[in-house]
C-alpha cells in the first residue's frame, strides 16, 4: 500500500502470485486485485488493510485474468480472462461470480474501463460503456484493438475498434480520463523495447460504434 501524499510505501498485503490488476469501489470500502497466475479475485478492505480469506475464482478454476474494473454504481465488476476470451461479471455486493460471461470474439482482453462517474476511476461519465483492450501485435500480424461493451446488456457494441498500433507494439492497459476528454493507452514496444503512452481522444473510439 502506497500513500499518495508522502509518495511513500506504507504496508504491504500478500495478494497470491503476479497481482496484474486493482480497482477500488466507488465509495472507497474496498479494493480487488487480480491474480494473473490463477485468475483469482481477492477483496481488501481498505479501512484496516486486512484481506478477505475467500477468493473468487478464476474460469473453471483456473484463468489469465488481468483487468478488472467496478461499475459507476459499485454493483459490478467486471474481470478480463484471457483463458476465455472474454469478461466475466463479477457481483460486487456478495463477492461471488455471477454466471455472466461476456465474449469477445477470438479475442485477448487485457484491460477494462468503464465510461466514469465522477466518484469512479474507470468509467465514461454516464456509465454506459465498458472499453476492453484486446493485446496482440507482437508474435502475430493481428492489431491490438478496443471492444466496446453495452453496460446494460453486456453486449459487445459494433465492431472492434482498431488502435492503429505499429508491428510489434501491443496495447496492455487503458484508462479513461473524460468522456469528452482522452483515454490513456499503456502499449509496449517489443521491437524498441519501450513502454510508451499513447492519448486518443475518448469521443474517437466512441463515435466508432453504433
Amino acid at each position: 500500500m502506497n500513500n499518495v501524499s508522502s509518495e511513500t510505501s506504507t504496508a504491504g498485503i500478500p495478494v497470491g502470485q503476479l497481482p496484474s490488476s486493482v480497482a477500488v469501489t466507488p465509495d472507497g470500502s474496498h479494493a480487488y486485485v487480480v491474480g494473473l497466475i490463477d485468475g483469482g479475485i481477492r477483496r481488501i478492505e481498505t479501512a484496516t488493510n486486512t484481506l478477505d480469506p475467500s477468493k473468487i475464482e478464476g474460469h473453471i478454476g483456473v484463468g489469465f485474468s488481468e483487468g478488472f474494473a467496478i461499475s459507476s454504481d459499485g454493483r459490478l465488476g467486471y474481470a478480463a480472462d484471457q483463458s476465455m476470451g472474454g469478461l466475466r461479471v463479477i457481483d460486487i455486493e456478495n463477492n461471488t461470480a455471477t454466471d455472466k460471461l461476456i465474449m469477445l470474439n477470438d479475442s485477448a482482453p487485457r484491460a477494462v474501463a468503464i465510461t466514469p462517474d465522477p466518484a469512479s476511476v474507470d468509467f465514461t461519465r454516464d456509465g454506459r460503456r465498458l472499453l476492453v483492450v484486446n493485446a496482440s501485435g507482437i508474435i502475430d500480424d493481428t492489431v491490438s484493438t478496443i471492444s466496446v461493451i453495452n453496460t446494460a446488456t453486456n453486449k459487445v457494441v459494433g465492431s472492434e475498434v482498431s488502435l492503429g498500433l505499429p508491428a510489434g507494439t501491443t496495447a496492455l492497459g487503458i484508462a479513461i480520463i473524460d468522456d469528452e476528454g482522452d483515454t490513456c493507452i499503456t502499449c509496449w514496444d517489443s521491437r524498441a523495447g519501450l513502454g510508451t503512452i499513447r492519448i486518443i481522444p475518448t469521443l474517437t473510439i466512441l463515435e466508432q460504434v453504433p
